[in-house]
């Protein structure tokens, strides 16, 4: 009986420890993943850029991707907010030649408060209607909550991407957005991980 006990035991420290060793690049992940995104939220894009893939920069210059980021948070009609992503899942990494892809799951919420402008309260109202139409259609009816107090559109969207390590390396995910109109993550992604995205 006391051979039983002690056998179990061993067996759940053993299970423990394998799940806790799992687990880690899944929480090296979210680490990395978490710092790749507050680096792009707080516009220090060659900090961010350091999260993605090398291989990117062959098909983008990484000065032409900034100058991209920059005129995205420049807009005329919105101060952009990228508030902190929260991941919902990682998937079990899998090895592809000479590195592991891992696809993760996160949601995401954008904040977009109108300038202020001294255009008539009909004028911001019709203006208000516009936006409101267009980030709808742009993200989806459910997505889209306009605050009026703070003349903000809140944007909450649902995303996925793929993080990437470089076989050798330690706690370096690169990560990928997976967005359908994204031609070159067919160059990214190795085909037989890309067919299963969608």
């Amino acid at each position: 009986m006391t051979m039983k006990l002690i056998k179990i035991v061993i067996i759940a420290i053993l299970l423990c420890s394998c799940d806790n060793n799992m687990s880690k690049y899944k929480q090296e992940i979210q680490l990395c993943f978490h710092n790749y995104m507050k680096h792009l939220a707080d516009k220090e894009f060659e900090e961010g850029f350091n999260y993605m893939p090398n291989e990117l920069f062959q098909y983008i210059s990484r000065n032409r991707l900034k100058r991209i980021y920059e005129e995205i948070y420049k807009d005329d009609v919105f101060d952009i907010t990228l508030l902190n992503p929260e991941v919902k899942e990682i998937e079990d990494s899998i090895k592809i030649e000479d590195k592991y892809y891992t696809l993760l799951s996160f949601k995401e919420r954008t904040d977009f408060k109108i300038k202020t402008s001294n255009k008539s309260l009909e004028e911001k109202e019709q203006e208000i209607e516009v936006l409101n139409k267009s980030l709808k259609k742009a993200f989806g009816y459910f997505n889209v909550t306009y605050r009026d107090e703070n003349t903000t559109f809140e944007v909450r969207t649902e995303k996925r991407a793929c993080a990437i390590l470089n076989e050798g390396s330690k706690a370096d995910w690169k990560f990928l957005i997976l967005e359908k109109d994204n031609l070159l993550l067919q160059k990214l992604i190795p085909k037989k991980l890309f067919n299963e995205l969608w």
